[in-house]
This record gives structure tokens, sequence and C-alpha cells, in this order.
């Protein structure tokens, strides 16, 4: 959620400077930054995936003891 504000923010800054007639140059940095940005964007999802993967089988572990003690 925070990558993809963050890539909102770039994009009205872009779109904000292009607007105001700024430097193309500059224009095409915050570009690559956002590109640069997005492309992170399947990693991280990835990672939370296999978090909560992680997390369900933990859980699901503690709670197969716990009835298993029962």
């Amino acid at each position: 959620e925070e990558m993809r504000i963050e890539a909102q923010s770039r994009l009205q800054m872009i779109e904000a400077a292009s607007r105001r007639g700024s430097e193309l140059a500059g224009n095409e940095l915050a570009l690559k930054k956002l590109t640069a940005r997005s492309e992170q964007l399947p990693l991280a999802l990835e990672a939370a995936k296999m978090e909560d993967e992680m997390r369900r089988e933990f859980l699901e572990d503690i709670d197969k003891e716990f009835n298993e003690q029962s």
C-alpha cells in the first residue's frame, strides 16, 4: 500500500512538473525512479505472501500441538 501511495505521489509530481514546463531531464529522472520502484512491487508482494504462509503454518502447528496436549 505504501509503495502504491508513493508511486501515485511521484506520478502527480511528474504531472505537475510537466504542467509547469520544467526540464525534461528532471521528468525523466522522476519517471526512472517510479519505474524502478514499480519493478520492486512484485518482489514485495511475493515476500508478503510468503510471510503470510509462514505465519499460517506456524499457527496451524501451534494449534495442532495444543490440541494434541488436550
